[in-house]
């Protein structure tokens, strides 16, 4: 489709009323010009109720809508990722790089099961019929076999598993500074969060996608995971064996049609850093600045992020989809640093 086709195109589109703020080509529009978008379901021919800003067709990048619920499935890329209709499991999916990743697969067209301990208001406003939330505690061991099996109950199957989960667990304050910050109590939590939750649900996972056919895992790991460093210790010894943990299974489980990944980010603004009590107060505290100096100054440069800046939670998210993604059908075993160039080593 040449340039002159595009643009014949994108002239023709009809406004939607001035509730909706944007315009929409038609299913006529898109016929005539032999535009490559999917044919839409029936309750996607319909509009019902007043559209997302997600929704907006972005002709920059030449984005074709489709009417659909607010659930979701609001635009066709002209590269599809192949995920309409993909059953996935997000952990840690209330808020952050899970929340992002969320949205994404939501507006790519798959059917998500959202898992973290509470709602939040940013995850309910995402809420439609491809989407399904599971509140639940990962450091519970019997919580990743009720979350599958619930997804599996709802959707069907299951193709693909996000391992977002991690970071501090709850009642421990990060970062720590050495060696001797943390006990073996301690120690154990920071596992059992960042590590055996992992373990846990990609055991309960993997039987499922084997009786699919195959499937993706995607674990998120961190640079620390490979430039260890006195902060933080036992976070990046946890990060480390689940980084180990993905090159074994997808040599073991590859075979079968299944994926295994880890996506390394550096420091990405989210919760762990921008909640109270969270790692921009407690530098803050040791610096003797303010947390918004920490966020916007003192955290990239600690982590020698190039950019100057914390991450963007959806720059992880992208690289988190495209990995999901059946496009990336020869990816296994791959490590994805999103890290602002955090790891020097070659």
């Amino acid at each position: 489709m040449d340039r002159s086709t595009v643009s014949a195109a994108i002239r023709e589109v009809r406004p939607l009323p001035a509730a909706h703020g944007f315009a929409c080509p038609t299913p006529g529009t898109a016929q005539k010009f032999g535009v490559g978008i999917a044919p839409a379901r029936p309750s996607e021919t319909e509009h019902h109720g007043p559209r997302t800003r997600s929704e907006q067709c972005e002709y920059q990048d030449i984005f074709l809508c489709r009417a659909g619920w607010k659930s979701g499935f609001k635009r066709r890329k002209i590269v599809d990722l192949k995920l309409l209709d993909r059953v996935a499991i997000v952990t840690g999916a209330s808020k952050g790089i899970g929340l992002a990743v969320t949205r994404s697969l939501l507006e790519e067209g798959a059917k998500v099961v959202a898992v973290s301990r509470r709602m939040t208001p940013e995850l309910k406003d995402l809420g439609g019929v491809g989407l399904l939330h599971v509140s639940a505690d990962l450091m519970d061991p019997d919580a990743p076999g009720r979350i599958v099996d619930r997804a599996v109950g709802h959707f069907g199957a299951l193709d693909i598993l996000v391992n977002n989960a991690g970071g501090r667990p709850p009642g421990i304050t990060m970062p720590r500074t050495g060696f001797f910050d943390g006990d073996d109590a301690e120690w154990q939590a920071i596992f059992e969060f960042n590590l055996f939750s992992t373990v846990r649900m990609t055991r309960a996972a993997i039987p499922r996608m084997i009786e699919r056919g195959g499937g993706s895992i995607v674990n998120v790991s961190t640079g620390m995971a490979r430039q260890p460093a006195s902060v933080n210790i036992e976070y990046g010894a946890a990060k480390a064996g689940l980084s180990n943990l993905t090159k074994a299974l997808s040599e073991e489980f590859g075979p079968q049609g299944i994926r295994v990944n880890t996506v390394s980010p550096g420091a990405v603004r989210t919760a762990w850093w921008t909640e109270k009590g969270g790692a921009a107060d407690v530098i803050a505290g040791m610096a003797g600045a303010d947390r918004d100096t920490v966020m916007e100054t003192i955290a990239p440069q600690m982590m020698g992020q190039v950019t100057g800046r914390l991450i963007d939670p959806q720059e992880v998210a992208d690289a988190i989809l495209l990995l999901a993604s059946p496009r990336s059908a020869s990816t296994i075993g791959a490590d994805f640093a999103v890290d602002a160039g955090f790891h020097k080593s070659v």
